[in-house]
């Protein structure tokens, strides 16, 4: 049921820098815009869990809507509170990503996790992520992103679990370097994510009626690093080639989770994107 909601979250990864750096000559949108738009070419996000399949990507859709306070860009909904030429402050909820890899017609997403605790001695046996259930969350907070010219943003926001799933927060900082000229976009930046030990815990952690050799597993809070490159040359108006790479290094109190298998995790997309929208 929420393929369609997956989808849109990885499409986000390739798409979002393209409509604000076209926008204008700037790092800005116009309100009261919208448009639809679907993604074509070869893909690949990686699973670092234990039996995590990496999945393909293809065909991806998108959608963006920016209205004069509101905006909602695929899963993602926001409201901005604070604007002007250097600041913009907005209340925003996303789906946690983390919920994804527990799913069979889910896309792969970035995996939290944290320490064993005390008794772990050498490598601990791995868990197949076939035998572990968990839920998909909703996270809502606050936003912020600071505009220090027409190349460099800065960005923080803290989130917490809306849903009742696991009732856990993360905090994300980073920085972007944005370059454009004439039909010519590119984007790169680097990031750090924490996750606290509850949101660790509900997915990574182990527990008696999970069924695995292990009784209970508990996890501490975990911090991933990532880094990012986006590239697009605009055909046309309504079409682009777009290449985007991500890479995310998986913190240690993640990956001596018995659930986790590889060290980092990894997502690329290259292909021709088309989309339709009001001018």
């Amino acid at each position: 049921m929420f393929q369609k909601q997956v989808i849109f979250i990885v499409l986000l990864f390739i798409s979002s820098f393209s409509e604000d750096t076209y926008a204008c000559e700037s790092n800005c949108v116009f309100e009261n815009t919208w448009a639809v738009g679907l993604g074509i070419g070869l893909g690949n996000y990686s699973n670092p869990l234990h039996d995590g399949k990496d999945r393909s990507l293809s065909a991806l859709p998108s959608f963006y809507y920016y209205g004069e306070k509101l905006y909602i860009e695929n899963t993602e909904i926001g409201y901005v509170l604070e604007e002007n030429n250097n600041w913009l402050i907005s209340l925003k909820g996303k789906f946690n990503n983390d919920g994804l890899y527990f799913n069979e017609s889910a896309f792969d997403s970035l995996i939290i996790s944290g320490l064993l605790g005390p008794g772990n001695f050498g490598e601990p046996d791995k868990v197949s992520v076939n035998e572990v259930d968990r839920d998909y969350s909703y996270l809502a907070g606050l936003s912020s992103k600071y505009f220090l010219n027409d190349n460099i943003r800065f960005s923080l926001a803290a989130y917490h679990d809306v849903t009742g799933v696991h009732d856990g927060y993360s905090i994300t900082g980073g920085t972007d370097f944005i370059w454009f000229r004439d039909s010519w976009s590119f984007q790169a930046g680097v990031a750090i994510e924490f996750f606290d030990s509850d949101l660790n815990n509900y997915y990574y952690g182990l527990r008696e009626e999970d069924g695995t050799s292990y009784l209970e597993v508990k996890l501490g809070s975990n911090s991933n690093i990532s880094a990012s490159a986006h590239f697009a040359y605009r055909l046309n108006e309504n079409f682009s080639i777009i290449a985007s790479y991500s890479y995310q290094k998986l913190g240690s109190a993640m990956t001596i989770s018995p659930l986790v298998e590889d060290h980092h995790a990894t997502i690329f997309f290259i292909g021709i994107s088309g989309q339709y929208g009001s001018d």
